[in-house]
């Protein structure tokens, strides 16, 4: 076991300390920083309707659409749903990411039951190609 002695002059440095005690994980958003696609992000979801002739929005427009629905899980679902309790599983959040994409740029046929875990699938195939 570690012991750590710190001297403290004030109770906020004794409140940020206890902070970083309780603190039991660290996310970082990489995508465009550290790691950079390969293949555009509106052109992998674009790509992936065009696959099977669905009808979708340009590229930028699948971006924009993602950038919106991006926001809107994030706000509903910080951390990639690791605060849920029991924490979301990352596929499960992404799976809620991709659908909110595809809703946020119209793609109803994309949506539908039978459709979309083919899409998912090759969503997934194009960003971990």
């Amino acid at each position: 076991m570690l012991q750590v002695t710190v001297e403290l002059s004030s109770a906020t440095q004794q409140v940020r300390v206890l902070a970083m005690l309780l603190v039991r994980a660290v996310t970082f958003e990489i995508t465009g920083v550290l790691v950079c696609m390969s293949v555009p992000l509106g052109k992998v979801y674009g790509d992936a309707l065009r696959h099977y002739r669905l009808p979708c929005p340009d590229d930028s427009a699948m971006k924009s659409a993602f950038k919106r629905a991006y926001g809107g899980v994030g706000t509903e679902l910080p951390n990639f749903g690791a605060a849920e309790s029991p924490p979301m599983p990352e596929r499960v959040w992404w799976d809620r990411m991709i659908r909110a994409t595809l809703s946020e740029a119209g793609c109803e046929e994309a949506l539908q039951e039978e459709v979309f875990p083919l899409v998912l699938r090759r969503v997934d195939m194009c960003i971990h190609a």
